[in-house]
């Protein structure tokens, strides 16, 4: 308890695994920062990226508009992790999604397993978890670059959550 009375968020081996100091940080506010930042990190990668999330689409767009006109690597997810294998043969992706349950079906990219998989370089490795509680989701969501950066809590890699600080919220009529 702490001296109001409250018991800390917080909870070492309860709710947390460690603790460890980062030399940086910063918060990303929307999905154009964030899949810019995840753009860049990405490209200085030299052994391996981890991607951990609910949802990827392979045809996502990292970069927009001028950004994406001169950008020195395909700017859409899958073409982007490929180019990034093909570039460096020492690196290797890995890919986590969550096997979502049949009523996101319809949301969801069709074959998607089989696009990471047979059409990208073989050290880009894509595979969906289903080892989650009834009910329950793969809902964590980061990137974790050569053990030394990170990004936590952070987005999915889809188009339908890309956003910047000018889009609205959408009503139900349209």
């Amino acid at each position: 308890m702490t001296q109001r009375g409250h018991n800390p968020i917080l909870d070492p081996g309860r709710n947390y695994w460690c603790e460890a100091e980062a030399s940086r940080v910063g918060i990303l506010v929307d999905g154009d920062d964030y899949y810019r930042a995840f753009y860049q990190a990405c490209q200085r990668a030299t052994r391996y990226i981890l991607l951990a999330g609910w949802q990827f689409d392979t045809d996502a767009c990292l970069l927009r508009g001028k950004e994406a006109e001169g950008a020195p690597l395909p700017v859409t997810l899958l073409a982007y992790l490929d180019a990034l294998c093909q570039k460096n043969p020492e690196l290797r992706i890995y890919v986590l999604a969550w096997d979502f349950h049949a009523i996101f079906a319809l949301e969801r990219e069709w074959m998607q397993a089989w696009r990471f998989r047979w059409l990208t370089s073989e050290r880009l490795q894509f595979q969906f978890d289903a080892h989650h509680v009834e009910g329950g989701a793969h809902h964590q969501k980061f990137v974790v670059i050569d053990g030394q950066l990170s990004f936590l809590g952070g987005l999915d890699l889809c188009d339908h959550r890309w956003d910047d600080r000018s889009t609205t919220t959408r009503t139900r009529s349209g």
